[in-house]
């Protein structure tokens, strides 16, 4: 759009293009999937090749202050609060249809070039280090995510069989064994029976074995049953064990 020839016509002119549209309701509000995709293409086809008025211009302080002004009695959403249902029915159904523009699509090496120059010189936090606090918390959170991601062939096959034999258990429960230490447990069975599948490579190495040992002693001073079992011997024969579970199968202190 170019600039106007006289400007005080022009805000003139704004001003009462504003006072004619109050009190007017929009005619798109409250109607969803208005646009087709073949509305859509067309408006994306007719706006290619213009360039935006106000390319290569930066805000007044005038209109700084007043942007400032009108941001005061905006209501925002108070940090860590969740959306309600109806807001997020309301996201969810305003954005149906829709195709992400980048679908199917690539950056160009201009594109990425241009990337990766607008980031040059951010350090993001490198040579900073976290406080003490916030260590322990990035450690709470980390020990509630489960690794890996999907449970071992052996355990799913301890869990079937588990489940078959009508043994309740749980996955991946939590245990603190320390100030700063949280282990999640492959399998526990109430009350305080923990059973860990260790696969026979990871599991012979001396520094795994010195971990595993670390954590048997530590679920065993919090009043825990620990049964290691080895992934051969689960895959040999999974109901044998199960069955020597209910007769006092040995625990490891």
């Amino acid at each position: 759009m170019p600039p106007p020839k006289d400007p005080e016509k022009y805000a003139l002119y704004v001003q009462r293009q504003s006072e004619s549209h109050k009190g007017q309701k929009s005619w798109n509000k409250g109607r969803i999937g208005v646009y087709t995709q073949e509305s859509i293409q067309l408006m994306k086809q007719s706006h290619k090749g213009q360039v935006s008025g106000f390319k290569d211009k930066k805000h007044t302080p005038e209109s700084i202050a007043q942007y400032k002004e009108k941001r005061k009695n905006w209501v925002i959403r108070p940090k860590g609060s969740k959306l309600t249902e109806e807001h997020i029915l309301k996201n969810s159904l305003g954005h149906k249809g829709q195709v992400p523009w980048m679908k199917g699509r690539k950056h160009t090496s201009e594109a990425n070039i241009k990337n990766a120059n607008a980031h040059l010189g951010n350090t993001n936090r490198r040579g900073q280090t976290h406080t003490e606090l916030a260590i322990i918390k990035i450690k709470e959170a980390r020990a509630k995510q489960v690794f890996p991601l999907k449970d071992t062939k052996p355990e799913r096959i301890l869990q079937i069989a588990l489940s078959l034999n009508n043994i309740k258990y749980k996955k991946h429960k939590l245990f603190q064994i320390g100030r700063e230490f949280f282990h999640q447990v492959d399998i526990f069975i109430e009350p305080n029976l923990v059973l860990e599948v260790d696969g026979d490579y990871w599991h012979s190495l001396s520094e795994v074995i010195d971990r595993d040992n670390f954590n048997n002693r530590k679920l065993f001073e919090l009043g825990n049953r620990i049964i290691r079992v080895k992934e051969h011997l689960i895959k040999q024969n999974v109901q044998e064990f199960v069955e020597s579970l209910t007769f006092g199968y040995p625990f490891m202190p």
